[in-house]
């Protein structure tokens, strides 16, 4: 039975989560469809499992990271809304977005805002592909010093998930044991609600892990919700588990697992803001075999061994 869940892992050391005894697993992620079967004799299999790691980065992060941050954020928001005013000034209309749209356009509430945000930090700061490296243009919050702390610490963090999964890697690969993840291998990208702001249902393709860092959230702000992956919203598999994060909280998860974000109401204090990350491409060791390979570090087997049954 598939279970989703949200897990508070306490922290043993700043960034270090606490380890559990090794278990064994069937296969590795290549070559597994070679296999007769992947299911181990005696033992309890739970398919597509949904590991959901929270952690509070406040204290781990050296003193004042998370409001120089904040105010790095908000500076590019305000770069954005400018350059939203320019598109208005200079008699660029509205345009709905379509999914090719690879570039700003301008938004006409809200909502579109903070999406229209997304594209800016992709258009302005330099290619999506290297968004978590800095770049000579000194306004990114990601070129800042805190900018380049988080994505070091949630790298770390995303090291420490993967090896307390384990499902992509032998147990002697470095990666495995929580090492071998590089910074630059982080895409990331701020988000700011406010005014009822959302975000709708959605994945991440193409990534390994997910993670999302609140770097600000006040009393009442939006709340992250994360949809049973077991029928796509049909029933009886309708249900979601909602979190309203705080400020400092990081949350890992399977990049394959929908969530969504609910409204910051306009009576809120102050800005919902929060740095998604995704770590892509381990080397390209995920990659072999096509499509298939984005997410299969967080959709093997996990396997607990049970009394064996006899007759």
């Amino acid at each position: 039975m598939m279970m989703v869940g949200i897990a508070s892992v306490a922290l043993m050391t700043p960034l270090l989560l606490q380890s559990r005894p090794a278990i064994s697993r069937p296969c590795r992620i290549i070559g597994c469809a070679e296999q007769e079967t992947q299911f181990v004799d005696d033992a309890l299999s739970l398919v597509f499992a949904s590991p959901i790691v929270r952690v509070n980065l406040g204290d781990a992060l050296p003193k004042g990271t998370l409001e120089a941050l904040e105010k790095s954020v908000v500076a590019s928001w305000n770069d954005h809304l400018d350059a939203q005013q320019r598109m208005a000034s200079g008699g660029k209309g509205h345009k709905r977005r379509a999914s090719a749209d690879t570039t700003q356009n301008l938004a006409a509430s809200s909502q579109e805002l903070n999406e229209e945000f997304f594209f800016f930090q992709r258009e302005k700061y330099g290619d999506f592909e290297h968004t978590a490296t800095p770049h000579a243009n000194a306004s990114s919050w990601m070129a800042s010093d805190a900018g380049q702390a988080v994505i070091r610490a949630v790298t770390t963090a995303t090291g420490r998930y993967l090896a307390r999964i384990a499902h992509h890697a032998d147990a002697d690969d470095p990666v495995a044991s929580g090492g071998g993840l590089e910074p630059s291998h982080m895409h990331a990208w701020a988000s700011l609600h406010q005014g009822g702001s959302t975000h709708p249902r959605h994945v991440h393709a193409g990534a390994v892990v997910s993670s999302v860092l609140y770097v600000r959230s006040p009393p009442g702000s939006g709340r992250i919700c994360f949809h049973d992956p077991r029928g796509n919203g049909i029933p009886p598999f309708e249900r979601e588990l909602c979190h309203e994060p705080r400020t400092g909280d990081l949350l890992l998860f399977p990049p394959w697992l929908a969530h969504a974000v609910t409204s910051t109401p306009s009576n809120v204090e102050g800005p919902r803001i929060s740095v998604s990350l995704n770590y892509v491409d381990l080397d390209d060791r995920l990659k072999q075999g096509g499509p298939a390979g984005w997410g299969e570090a967080t959709a093997a087997l996990e396997v607990l061994p049970v009394e064996r049954f006899e007759l």
